[in-house]
């Protein structure tokens, strides 16, 4: 028999289950000790389970794997400190898929104040977290926009976040060409993920076909074959697709859907953003490339190479980029009297007006001292110039006239740093002389600024800069002048250290890479004279290479520039090539003698002779001949020849090119140095020549062949066999690198004509970098090249 309060409380428990069984929301109870008792219709039809299979502790296997732990660590905390809880889990519902559910749990208590456990609901919120998922990956998405750096790289955002929201396996988009077909030139491409069984490695970039494309056109957003093509079109065009894949056979939610519907705007004004940033950089780099070629064209292309002295000159425009053309200066010239002119000024400003500004300024002050005109006198005449020219108020300039035999210099100053001697003696700044700026004085008739006299001491360097060397913001001045003293002095102690190397150090040690104004540092240094260069040896094939590398090699230590190198190293060898042919045609072959000298004006004089019967010029000499012009592009040329009508014995061909060392104008990172790389006529060369055949691109595409080393009397057969079968004898075009080519004869030119002959002048593409060996020869001999 019960008593009243227990059938109040069975009857009140019995109420409750039937309501609970009435509602469609899922609702359970646990005892104490956590073992469910009860759950109502709903959670048995959600579960798809019965009453036994959820009683006790069966319950706790429903969770998802990666959620049981946490949400069954919080209900059993829960249960033990007898209070409630709320707490989302993913459970299996009864079609197989996984759904969040969100428990929210209660405690029982007895009328007598027993703990009896909980009781809780478990609402459905898949669609809830979905919701905000997405809006989650919309913001992210627009937060991306915001903070990359490029648009590229806020497209690349969106894909990998797709990716990982709907677990898609790759993410491809693309811009579609103008007309709505499939993608523009090669598809822009964005690998989000790739599952690590590598079932979908691979491009991943193969456009919708013609019968897709038309849908997609419409705009419509198709599912195929687990593959989801978005579409976006503006303005009655398809300018965007964004493409998801995953395996084949996956079922994508609606939501999912949406999702896509939603990011592909967002994605098509990252890759609008990209378009205008990459026109932007595009006008920027043609903007820079402006500004260096008006910065080339306005400063010295080269340095005098003396016998008796070696300069060096490192320009630095400030910002770093190279995008706008500065107001530094710097000259230097054999003057009439052997004596060398040297001069580094600055105008006011930077871009192409004070870059106009200095060009009339150095080409006034130049003239000036090429004539031969006194210092004072050629900067007297430089100051009325500079009054009469907009722009100019303020130059200042620094000139120095050194005599490379006795090491005495003659410099002035008109309100710029005085040039600085370092040697191993130490360092020590010459001193001002006294004149201010350009437009400030030396206006009036008969005004000569005052100069200085000094002589350098043995291994001493004269060191010329602008302010820009010095001058750094947040740095007192005498320590930045303290500062270039030292590195000066440790960079020209060494005897005997080449002038670039101490320019090196101190640009390297002043500015570290940061150019906050235009710099320029101009060095001369005194060094005993060149020695002469004489060899030779007989007049075969194999002494081509040997001499001609002599050659190269002399003119390194001379100071040459990597255009007088190659050019008169390719004279050498032609030279004595025509000697090794010709000279010796009916008797044992004799010797070629190859000398070479540097003049006091700075002009190399090389010398190639035999002691052979050269047979009379050919009226028709077919494809030959082109090795004299080749020799002729180095310089003036004459050739001796002993007895008249080319009877006698011996002929001697002389060859005179004024030299220059090449001059350093580059960004501060070094990148940008002119004149910088293998000139391939010395140590590049190595003496073998090596073609590689590279894999064609597809049926009826150029067989692509590679070519490195000399191409010279020895190697040009073989370049030409190896050609011809890589063509298999004109069946087959060919495209031909010869940028690795350290060395072009005209063998080797007559190589490539003959190829060109046995295939056709449209099946042989030659590819010669502008700058490169090849390119120098190949333009000299009018035969077409692709850069």
């Amino acid at each position: 028999m019960h008593s009243g309060g227990d059938v109040g409380a069975e009857e009140a428990l019995a109420l409750f289950r039937a309501t609970a069984d009435s509602v469609d929301l899922t609702i359970w109870t646990t005892d104490a000790a956590g073992r469910c008792t009860f759950v109502n219709r709903a959670c048995l039809e959600f579960f798809g389970t019965t009453p036994e299979r959820m009683a006790g502790t069966s319950w706790r296997s429903i969770c998802h794997p990666d959620d049981a732990d946490a949400y069954l660590r919080a209900f059993d905390e829960a249960t033990a400190q007898r209070r409630g809880f709320r707490a989302q889990v993913r459970v299996r519902r009864a079609d197989g898929q996984w759904r969040w559910i969100e428990t929210q749990a209660a405690p029982r208590w007895s009328a007598d104040g027993v703990f009896l456990g909980l009781t809780g609901a478990n609402p459905d919120v898949t669609d809830h977290r979905r919701r905000e998922e997405a809006a989650a990956v919309l913001a992210a998405v627009g937060e991306d926009f915001a903070r990359e750096a490029s648009g590229l790289a806020a497209l690349r955002g969106i894909a990998r976040r797709v990716a990982a929201h709907t677990g898609a396996a790759r993410v491809t988009a693309w811009a579609v060409e103008p007309d709505g077909g499939a993608a523009a030139g090669a598809p822009l491409e964005v690998v989000a993920d790739e599952p690590g069984d590598g079932t979908h490695r691979g491009p991943g970039a193969d456009p919708p076909g013609a019968a897709l494309a038309a849908r997609l056109r419409a705009g419509q957003v198709l599912v195929e074959d687990g593959d989801v093509l978005v579409p976006f079109v503006t303005g009655g065009r398809w300018v965007f697709l964004l493409r998801v894949r995953d395996a084949p056979g996956r079922r994508w939610r609606a939501d999912e859907l949406d999702l896509l519907a939603d990011v592909v705007p967002r994605a098509y004004l990252c890759l609008v953003r990209e378009r205008e940033e990459r026109a932007v950089r595009e006008r920027y780099a043609r903007a820079r490339e402006v500004a260096r070629q008006l910065q080339r064209a306005l400063l010295p292309a080269s340095l005098p190479v003396l016998p008796r002295a070696e300069t060096a000159a490192r320009y630095l425009v400030a910002g770093g980029d190279g995008a706008r053309a500065g107001g530094d200066w710097f000259s230097a010239l054999v003057r009439p009297d052997g004596r060398l002119a040297l001069v580094v000024g600055d105008v006011v400003g930077h871009g192409v007006a004070a870059s106009a500004v200095m060009g009339q300024l150095r080409a006034v002050l130049e003239q000036r001292l090429a004539d031969g005109d006194a210092l004072p006198v050629a900067l007297a005449a430089l100051a009325r110039a500079a009054a009469r020219v907009p722009g100019a108020s303020a130059a200042t300039v620094c000139a120095a006239v050194l005599d490379p035999a006795t090491g005495e210099v003659e410099h002035a100053v008109l309100g710029h740093p005085p040039p600085l001697v370092a040697g191993p003696g130490g360092v020590r700044r010459l001193p001002a002389t006294g004149a201010a700026p350009l437009t400030s004085s030396l206006t009036a008739p008969g005004a000569l600024p005052p100069t200085a006299v000094d002589r350098l001491g043995p291994g001493e360097l004269l060191l010329l800069h602008t302010d820009g060397l010095v001058e750094r913001r947040g740095t007192p001045l005498p320590q930045r002048l303290r500062a270039l003293a030292d590195a000066a002095a440790r960079a020209a102690a060494p005897p005997g250290r080449a002038a670039g190397a101490v320019v090196d150090d101190v640009v390297t040690a002043l500015l570290d890479g940061a150019v906050q104004d235009d710099a320029t540092v101009l060095a001369v240094r005194p060094r005993p004279p060149v020695a002469p260069l004489r060899c030779g040896g007989p007049a075969l094939p194999s002494s081509v290479r040997r001499l001609r590398r002599e050659v190269a090699a002399w003119l390194e230590a001379a100071g040459a520039g990597s255009r007088d190198r190659r050019l008169l190293a390719l004279a050498a060898g032609e030279a004595v090539t025509n000697a090794v042919e010709h000279a010796y045609r009916d008797a044992p072959p004799g010797r070629v003698e190859v000398r070479a000298r540097l003049e006091d004006d700075g002009a190399a004089l090389l010398e190639v002779s035999d002691d052979g019967r050269w047979r009379p010029a050919d009226a028709h000499p077919g494809d030959r001949g082109r090795g004299l012009v080749m020799v002729g592009a180095a310089g003036s040329v004459r050739v001796d020849r002993g007895g008249t009508g080319g009877g006698g014995a011996g002929t001697t061909v002389r060859v005179r090119r004024v030299l220059g060392a090449d001059v350093d104008q580059r960004d501060p990172g070094g990148e940008d140095a002119a004149g910088a790389g293998d000139d391939g006529a010395g140590a590049g060369d190595d003496g073998v020549l090596a073609v590689r055949v590279l894999t064609a691109g597809g049926p009826g595409a150029p067989v692509p062949v590679r070519v490195r080393g000399p191409v010279d009397l020895e190697s040009a057969p073989l370049l030409q066999e190896e050609l011809l079968r890589a063509g298999r004898h004109g069946a087959l075009p060919l495209r031909v690198d010869l940028a690795g080519v350290t060395h072009l004869a005209s063998a080797g030119v007559r190589a490539l004509w003959a190829v060109r002959d046995a295939v056709g002048a449209g099946a042989l593409a030659l590819r010669a970098p502008d700058g490169s060996t090849a390119a120098l020869v190949l333009d000299l001999v009018a035969l077409p090249r692709d850069p």
